[in-house]
């Protein structure tokens, strides 16, 4: 493990202490001398080979534990945190959240992660099991969609068998950071991006269906520039998809928002009208 002497020929101590004991625990985890699960060192034991008062190495442990990558049991010191990604995930779903990005941002990184998905996952030959699972979720949306013999659209379904035929594109990948932001994305895409099945034209679902058939395809051949391209066509017919959807629920909401101030203009209260709505869902 390094010492003090070897944070500071690397120019650790050009910061302030709190930053040098994190540096030397991703350091540390970069040399896979800390894995998922893992004890780290006690705080007396990091203070005395770092040079760095305990108080700080506290702060420091106390601060990586504050974004997921430590957990902590009384009495059994610090863990280095099995599921990460996840932890990762609600940092940058946190950021998201905050920030003014729209579905179509949104849809260009995951087009961007998902292009460099497909290069490291024809470079790394993958299995054929791992496409089998990717040919389930296709099956399910299917199935569950305008396109199934039902004739009764499961949107959830869709949406989740989506999103774990990405998942596991991005998983297959082998790239940790890809993976991290696909999970993080995911998260993000519940009650936001989330195309809404039910609302798809049978021929919309048929061209959703077909691209994801095609993706896979196209990488079991090991064919980068169809697979990409795939991949690209997909993600520019739903953010299309998307913006038709949203437009139209948007219309939808402003024409009840009027009916509503008519109403109210009318004598009817607000109490009144949510009574009468509620009786409608229940007669429905």
């Amino acid at each position: 493990m390094e010492t003090r002497e070897a944070l500071e020929r690397h120019g650790a101590f050009e910061i302030d202490p709190v930053q040098v004991v994190k540096q030397y625990i991703y350091k540390q985890m970069e040399m896979h001398q800390l894995n998922e699960g893992d004890r780290l060192p006690s705080e007396i034991a990091l203070s005395n080979q770092l040079g760095v008062p305990r108080n700080l190495v506290r702060d420091a442990l106390q601060s990586l534990k504050g974004i997921g990558l430590l957990n902590s049991v009384r009495g059994s010191g610090y863990v280095l945190t099995p599921n990460f990604d996840y932890s990762l995930a609600e940092v940058l779903h946190a950021m998201m959240s905050v920030s003014n990005i729209s579905r179509k941002d949104i849809n260009e990184v995951r087009l961007a992660l998902e292009r460099k998905a497909v290069e490291l996952l024809i470079k790394n030959n993958t299995q054929e099991s791992a496409f089998a699972v990717m040919e389930r979720q296709i099956r399910i949306m299917e199935q569950n969609s305008a396109l199934g013999s039902s004739g009764k659209v499961n949107s959830r379904a869709c949406v989740e068998a989506d999103k774990e035929f990405h998942r596991m594109l991005s998983i297959i990948s082998g790239n940790t950071f890809i993976r991290a932001f696909n999970i993080s994305l995911n998260q993000y895409y519940d009650g936001y991006v989330a195309l809404q099945w039910e609302r798809l034209s049978l021929e919309d679902s048929h061209q959703l269906v077909e691209m994801h058939r095609n993706i896979v395809k196209y990488l079991k051949k090991q064919d980068q520039e169809k697979s990409l391209a795939s991949v690209e066509f997909h993600y520019r017919y739903v953010t299309g998809l998307m913006k038709k959807i949203y437009e139209t629920e948007a219309e939808e909401i402003k024409e009840i928002e009027h009916q509503i101030i008519a109403l109210q203009k009318k004598g009817f209260t607000v109490k009144r009208i949510q009574d009468k709505l509620r009786e409608l869902e229940e007669y429905d």
